[in-house]
C-alpha cells in the first residue's frame, strides 16, 4: 500500500516511479516527508515535490524545500532529521551518521554554495543488499545569501560492491 501511495504522489507531479526493491521503508519515509512538506506549504511553486530517477542498479530520489513567509528552514530541519532517523530504527543492517556538519559545494573548481547545517546517513541493508546514502542539506547560494533551502537526497544502489565480501 505504501508504495501505491508514492508511486500516486510521484505521478502527480509528472515524474516516473522506477521499480524499487522491496524497500518499504524507503517508501515510508517517502510518504512521511511528503506529507510533511504538504502540511506546512500551502503553496509549493518553489518547493518541489519529490523526484525520483533510476539508472541501472542505481535510484535516485531527491526534494527541494523553500522558505516561505511562514515556514522557517530551522524549524523544519530537525523534523526532517528526525523522519529520517526513526524510519530506520529497527532495521537489519548498519548505520553511519553525522550531524550538524557545514561545509561547500564546489562545482568545477568554484565554490557555488555554502552547507549551512548537514546531517547525512550511510545505511547498509543486510536483506535486501541495498546501500542507501542519505543527505540532508540546509543549503545557501553565495551570490545570493538570502536564497536558502533545504535539500533531501537519497541515493539507493542495490547489488552493491560493499556487499561482495
Amino acid at each position: 500500500m505504501l508504495r501505491k501511495i508514492s508511486a500516486r504522489i510521484v505521478e502527480k507531479s509528472g515524474n516516473r516511479l522506477p521499480s524499487i526493491p522491496t524497500i518499504s521503508i524507503i517508501d515510508k519515509l517517502i510518504l512521511e516527508v511528503e506529507k510533511f512538506i504538504n502540511s506546512k506549504f500551502s503553496n509549493r511553486l518553489r518547493t518541489l515535490p519529490v523526484k525520483i530517477a533510476k539508472r541501472n542498479q542505481n535510484t535516485t530520489v531527491t526534494w527541494n524545500i523553500f522558505p516561505t513567509k511562514t515556514v522557517d528552514l530551522d524549524d523544519i530541519f530537525p523534523v526532517i532529521a528526525e523522519k529520517i532517523n526513526s524510519s530506520f530504527t529497527s532495521i537489519k543492517g548498519e548505520i553511519i551518521k553525522l550531524e550538524d556538519s557545514k561545509g561547500n559545494i564546489i562545482d568545477s573548481g568554484i565554490q557555488e554554495f555554502k552547507i549551512i547545517k548537514a546531517n547525512t546517513w550511510e545505511i547498509y541493508l543486510y536483506d535486501p543488499e541495498v546501500f542507501l546514502f542519505i543527505r540532508l542539506l540546509y543549503e545557501l547560494r553565495l551570490e545570493n545569501p538570502d536564497d536558502k533551502w533545504l535539500s533531501i537526497d537519497i541515493d539507493i544502489t542495490e547489488n552493491s560492491a560493499w556487499f561482495a565480501d
